[in-house]
């Protein structure tokens, strides 16, 4: 029974060592950069069996804190470029502990942009334009090229109908950079359909007969008078007749007659004849 006593008694001193240990502590943070707008973690790793954590960041402008002050891990979001001090203090019966750790945030970049496609179907062409912010550099991705594109707007043309994807990546400073992504749809479907009137007298305005197209991988038009007279002709898909003869003379107002055969991507097969009106 004495042996019983002194060993529990062994283990009460024991205990009672441990509880008289003042508490010490670090802080220890899973990130290595710091950057704006991004939740940062904090831990605390210590000794002594601390039984509170008490947290303080300084300054408190640009700050947000997303969890309570008094846990073994604290989450935080800056918004400004600035440096931070993180203090933790932990504390037991026997005393108390203070350590801090500095952190110097870095802003982090905004990557923005405007695609446009030129049309609908394909051959087709899509216009990048970077609006990025807080970047010292940028490159796009492209989902069919495994190169990457530096210019900072881009035209970039799709020969393909299939489903795509653009992405920007803005470069911040200290590695704070940012990724945005576009995924479009390019379909497979052809057509064509023709003008009926074009006023060739280089006002800018509709100076050009072209046939409106999508998806056509050849074309070929002829353009006859009222005589029934081959006056003008090409033989590819972005042609245009300007409303003069293939000798170069200029054709008067009147009513002509254009035939246009076409093939398109996905096979479909047109022979389309219009009255096409010329005013100068």
């Amino acid at each position: 029974m004495n042996k019983l006593l002194k060993i529990a008694a062994s283990v009460l001193f024991t205990i009672s060592l441990k509880a008289q240990i003042a508490p010490t502590a670090s802080i220890v943070s899973g990130n290595t950069l710091f950057c704006t707008d991004i939740s940062q973690s904090f831990s605390a790793t210590s000794n002594g069996n601390p039984s509170s954590y008490s947290w303080s960041i300084s300054p408190q402008s640009g700050l947000t804190v997303l969890s309570e002050l008094t846990g073994t891990t604290i989450s935080l979001s800056f918004t400004k470029s600035q440096t931070y001090r993180v203090q933790l203090t932990v504390a037991n019966a026997s005393g108390t502990f203070t350590t801090s750790k500095v952190v110097t945030t870095a802003k982090t970049a905004l990557a923005a942009f405007n695609a446009s496609l030129a049309s609908t179907g394909y051959p087709n062409e899509m216009t990048l334009t970077n609006y990025s912010s807080y970047c010292t550099k940028i490159y796009w991705l492209y989902s069919d090229r495994d190169t990457r594109d530096s210019t900072t707007s881009v035209t970039k043309p799709y020969y393909k109908a299939g489903s795509y994807t653009v992405s920007l990546v803005a470069i911040g400073t200290k590695g704070c950079s940012d990724t945005a992504d576009y995924v479009f749809h390019i379909s497979d479907s052809s057509s064509i359909s023709l003008p009926n009137i074009f006023t060739p007298n280089d006002d800018g305005v509709n100076d050009y007969f072209k046939p409106l197209i999508t998806g056509i991988s050849s074309l070929t038009a002829f353009v006859y008078n009222r005589d029934g007279v081959l006056i003008a002709n090409w033989d590819k898909v972005n042609g245009t007749w300007d409303g003069h003869t293939t000798s170069g003379m200029a054709c008067s107002d009147g009513v002509y007659l254009v035939v246009v055969k076409a093939t398109g991507f996905d096979g479909n097969v047109y022979n389309k004849k219009t009255s096409l009106t010329l005013i100068r």
